[in-house]
């Protein structure tokens, strides 16, 4: 024979905000706060006339061709220091 199910206690009040982890209150404002967009501040990541590959040309070209700085060996320098 099996036991039913116990009834929820219903009458219970729902936690205190004090008695909430910061997590569960975060995601909870999430959950409940309609995301608002304005049409005014989208931008288009792409013109018409651009394709991915005419992107990935024009950022690779600005990473690529700028000479390595006496200030870029000197930053890898201390940060390769303070590893080991």
């Amino acid at each position: 024979m099996v036991s039913p199910a116990p009834k929820p206690n219903l009458e219970t009040p729902p936690p205190r905000k004090e008695d909430r982890s910061l997590l569960e209150i975060v995601r909870g404002h999430f959950r409940t706060t309609p995301q608002k967009v304005d049409p005014e501040r989208e931008f288009d990541v792409m013109s018409s006339d651009q394709t991915y590959e005419s992107l990935t040309e024009h950022i690779g070209a600005i990473v690529l061709k700028r000479p390595v700085s006496i200030g870029w060996l000197l930053g890898v320098f201390t940060a390769l220091s303070l590893l080991g």
